[in-house]
């Protein structure tokens, strides 16, 4: 529901918020690609059986909207949501980034590295843009209006 005068209550909190997480995800799916180009271009030898340019666009769009469903719940169930949020989704990063320096992906050990750097640039920053970029854009009243 669009109404003529631009305010933090233009548009529903819910709506809001999954177009947030959306367009984070749009972007974090942009910052994704530019970085799996740079670093697949510094590597000699590696395989995009796991990690490939389908799943960053696809994937990242879809965890984001999750994210998005995410932040609405926990904004709506609890009185300092953004802080919550914030603190959830940074432990999450934590947590992704230790399992992945903990897992195996390959039996080979430099493509099991190659791939152990990639996954941590994506988990990196898909973890800054979920917990900061967020409640930030959710927040901001220009990106609602120009954006939203």
């Amino acid at each position: 529901m669009y109404m003529d005068t631009p305010s933090s209550d233009s548009f529903p909190a819910a709506y809001r918020s999954v177009m947030t997480g959306l367009f984070v995800g749009i972007a974090d799916a942009f910052i994704c690609l530019i970085y799996n180009i740079a670093y697949r271009s510094s590597r000699h030898y590696f395989s995009s059986t796991l990690l490939n340019v389908s799943y960053l666009i696809f994937g990242m769009l879809f965890i984001f909207f999750l994210i998005g469903l995410a932040y609405m719940v926990i904004r709506q169930f609890f009185r300092n949501g953004d802080l919550i949020f914030f603190i959830v989704f940074v432990m999450l990063t934590v947590w992704v980034l230790w399992a992945i320096h903990w897992a195996h992906f390959s039996a080979d050990a430099i493509e099991d590295a190659s791939l152990r750097g990639e996954y941590t640039g994506v988990a990196i920053i898909a973890g800054i843009s979920a917990a900061a970029g967020i409640p930030l854009l959710h927040r901001s009243r220009k990106f609602e209006l120009y954006i939203v």
